[in-house]
């Protein structure tokens, strides 16, 4: 009885359950947002790498993420349904993080390297369609949740716990990793990478379970015309747009950093993770003066902060040798955690601000269907590009001019930022 009532509660939660969720969520955030670093990102590259996979692959495999965000058009069929959210939200994150640390087990499967190459872009096919299907109840799950008077001021706390956990794990990680690579079993580093994953995954789902929810107050009939009412929002016309320009931009060639970081400058798994350190150092401080000057100022000067950054960050990479990476990259990574830890803060609250109250999981749907759809063909025509230049120019200068072309959307962005986003 008690297991049924954390899942279909008889009375709505009182403040003190509420606060007591925000708690919950703050540890079980920063528990998700470490196990999708563990799974996507150097380490990624670096298991495919050693399978023999192609740097345009591991791109590719990388952005699944934005392939699977195509499910938010149907998710929100199922959830502006329901009552009770919770239970499917739960099972859809557990689908989620324990098919992506399942590719620890790719190696004593199959012997050939492409039946463990295909194995594990299954397995992240899988995992990504279930975090793009349960993204728009997720969402407005935690936002129903923050504090309405101090958004700004709860999400930059959640993303700064986020940064230090994320931080440590991914070092301890690292280094594991480059000592086992240095004795000659990368595979035993790899299993160990993800295994982490897994027990990670318990952790989050049993944190999950003792969130609170509210129950919706009306249970909405959607429909698939429901799914134009955003595009027919002027207000919200803006917004869409700006997430498309933004995810073309930084996933043309974001995907190919890990890659270019290992393959292209020659760093080690242990260096990432010091940069991952000192990245994260900066978020931290950045979050909280993004927090403050979006309670202050509204999310458009947030987001036309994030857009500046980003394009000097892009530019930067573009620039750099890999004589003077040792010393460069860890100053460009700060300068992109400081653009990302502004638009991740800004993104999903001016969309959820620019909704209407009711039928918000179609809206979030809609514009994340739109922007990662878009996103996800950018990167493979970055992967098209790239992997045609790498056969006069080399690895290193293909990937660097995915990031001028990178740099170059930035600009757009912040254009369209201070001119056409609605203050909020």
């Amino acid at each position: 009885m008690r297991l049924y009532e954390k899942f279909f509660p008889h009375t709505p939660p009182v403040e003190q359950q509420l606060a007591q969720s925000r708690r919950i969520i703050l540890a079980e955030e920063a528990i998700a947002g470490t196990i999708f670093s563990l799974g996507i990102g150097n380490f990624l590259v670096g298991y495919l790498t050693w399978m023999g996979a192609s740097p345009a692959f591991s791109a590719l495999v990388g952005a699944l993420p934005m392939l699977g965000c195509i499910l938010q058009a149907v998710s929100p069929f199922l959830f502006e349904r329901l009552r009770y959210r919770k239970l499917c939200i739960v099972l859809v994150c557990l689908g989620f993080r324990f098919s992506m640390g399942l590719a620890a087990f790719v190696p004593l499967l199959f012997s050939h390297s492409a039946s463990r190459q295909t194995a594990v872009f299954l397995l992240y096919f899988f995992a990504c369609m279930c975090a793009g299907f349960v993204t728009p109840g997720l969402n407005q799950w935690i936002l129903s949740i923050a504090p309405q008077e101090s958004r700004g001021n709860f999400f930059a706390k959640k993303n700064i716990l986020n940064s230090i956990v994320n931080a440590s794990v991914m070092f301890l990680m690292g280094r594991q990793l480059d000592y086992f690579i240095g004795q000659g079993q990368p595979q035993t580093g790899y299993f160990i990478v993800y295994g982490t994953i897994l027990l990670l995954t318990f952790l989050d789902i049993a944190l999950l379970s003792h969130v609170w929810e509210t129950p919706s107050q009306k249970v909405l009939n959607i429909r698939p015309q429901d799914f134009l009412r955003p595009f027919r929002d002027c207000k919200f016309r803006s917004v869409i747009l700006f997430d498309t320009l933004w995810f073309i931009a930084g996933n043309f060639s974001s995907v190919f950093l890990p890659v270019y970081l290992l393959r292209g400058l020659g760093l080690s798994h242990s260096y990432i993770s010091v940069m991952t350190i000192l990245a994260s150092v900066t978020g931290i401080f950045c979050n909280w003066v993004w927090g403050r000057m979006a309670d202050r100022r509204g999310w458009r000067s947030v987001l036309t902060a994030a857009s500046a950054l980003s394009c000097c960050g892009y530019m930067g990479w573009f620039l750099i040798t890999p004589t003077a990476a040792l010393f460069a990259a860890p100053v460009l990574q700060c300068i992109a955690t400081a653009g990302s830890s502004a638009s991740s803060l800004a993104t999903l609250n001016m969309e959820y601000a620019s909704c209407p109250e009711e039928g918000k999981t179609v809206y979030l749907g809609a514009v994340a269907v739109v922007s990662n759809l878009m996103g996800y063909m950018a990167t493979l025509a970055a992967s098209g590009i790239q992997s045609t230049l790498e056969h006069s120019i080399g690895t290193e200068r293909s990937i660097s001019v995915l990031f001028a072309i990178s740099a170059a959307g930035m600009l757009a962005c912040l254009w369209h930022a201070r001119k056409n986003l609605p203050k909020i």
